[in-house]
């Protein structure tokens, strides 16, 4: 996804840069960039929790990567302007699973983003701390309630339907034995009306949100501008085609709610919700304080009552959200 720029009023000139997913890590690149720090005023990273990028190791690995599944070598790096932007948009994802982040250290995958040179992007995003060319600028972090949902929308729908064995063997290749009994309970004990299914994408959701909570962490530590966290979490009540599960807040869902583009026979909780958040980012880009009518006041997050927007036909502030799970990945480490 890409970045957006937002320009406030011209009485009150400022610059809002923000993006959601891959836009959400090319507005870390941004905020992270001691060249572009003139150039904005304010910042929103969205489905992402960019902490790492790739190294210049990692990246010269990536492009070699590339360069052999093109077929080409070093010497033949000239010939790259003369293949097509499709072949090269191919390659870029020809060895990424579904939900695999475009960020990260190391960096396995044949894609493109950025990474730390040394100049440019001199340090990592948020992993050591906030950048301090960047400490003055306010910043929204947050997620979708479902983001993984998204990312098994274009497979077989058997995932949707999954019992008790099927969670565990899915879950299997990043957590066994006990581990894997631990954060299965723990969800369970959070969620206590979870299908096997909504704890499953409720488990792989679960690390963006602790990513971006050590994103926010890391900003309110520096103690020169205030960070919003926010969580998306209309239900929205679809189906997904073959199944009885419904969408609920899946990746990419709050695109057309933060632009207010719905159109035809929305209904009115969504059309709702889209005018919140529409209007908490302009609020946000005109006065570097996210508020909207009918919406509650948006605390600035802290460590010590981490409050978040709960963003939904009626938002609340929702504080230490999901406290069982933040922990569980605290004590995991």
């Amino acid at each position: 996804m890409r970045a957006s720029i937002q320009k406030a009023a011209p009485t009150n000139a400022t610059v809002l840069v923000w993006g959601e997913s891959g836009g959400g890590a090319k507005t870390a690149a941004v905020h992270t960039m001691p060249a572009a720090a003139r150039l904005f005023h304010k910042a929103s990273i969205e489905s992402a929790a960019p902490l790492r990028f790739p190294t210049r190791d990692g990246a010269t690995a990536r492009a070699e990567r590339t360069l052999h599944l093109l077929g080409l070598t070093k010497a033949d790096i000239p010939k790259l302007h003369d293949i097509p932007a499709p072949r090269l948009l191919e390659i870029q994802v020809s060895e990424a699973a579904n939900g695999v982040a475009p960020w990260g250290d190391p960096a396995p995958l044949p894609g493109f983003g950025a990474f730390v040179d040394g100049r440019v992007i001199p340090r990592h995003p948020f992993a050591d701390g906030a950048p301090p060319w960047s400490a003055g600028k306010p910043l929204i972090v947050g997620t979708c309630r479902d983001e993984t949902v998204f990312f098994s929308l274009f497979g077989p729908p058997d995932i949707f339907g999954i019992d008790e064995a099927g969670l565990r063997m899915r879950l299997s290749g990043s957590y066994q034995g006990a581990e894997l009994d631990r954060i299965i309970a723990t969800f369970r004990r959070s969620r206590p009306s979870a299908t096997p299914a909504q704890l499953y994408f409720a488990i792989t959701t679960s690390p963006i949100w602790r990513d971006a909570i050590k994103i926010a962490e890391a900003k309110a530590a520096q103690r020169a501008a205030p960070v919003f966290m926010y969580q998306l979490a209309y239900a929205d009540p679809t189906l997904v085609p073959g199944t009885d599960f419904p969408l609920g807040s899946p990746h990419a869902s709050d695109i057309p709610m933060k632009f207010d583009t719905l159109t035809g026979d929305t209904p009115p909780g969504q059309r709702a919700t889209a005018r919140h958040m529409s209007a908490l980012w302009a609020g946000f880009a005109r006065r570097g304080h996210p508020t909207a009518p009918g919406v509650p006041r948006w605390p600035a997050y802290s460590p010590r009552h981490r409050a978040a927007m709960w963003i939904d036909a009626e938002c609340k502030i929702v504080n230490d959200l999901d406290r069982q799970e933040r922990l569980f990945w605290e004590r995991r480490g």
